[in-house]
């Protein structure tokens, strides 16, 4: 969540500098790292976004613990 945080920080710094490209990036990956968190926490592992994004889907979303 460390890493979540710092992108979240690092997303409204670039929005105040008018950088919104940067912004957009910083918070997606903001998103990716509290993701990946939550998948940890269910001892499942992936460096990669489609498997982060599989296992997020299939333990929470499709089980509705994400409503």
């Amino acid at each position: 969540m460390e890493l979540a945080e710092q992108a979240l920080s690092d997303a409204a710094m670039a929005q105040e500098c008018g950088s919104h490209r940067n912004c957009l990036n910083r918070a997606y990956y903001a998103v990716f790292y509290a993701a990946s968190a939550l998948i940890t926490m269910r001892e499942l592992h992936s460096s990669k976004h489609r498997g982060v994004l599989s296992f997020l889907d299939r333990e929470f979303v499709l089980t509705d613990q994400m409503s």
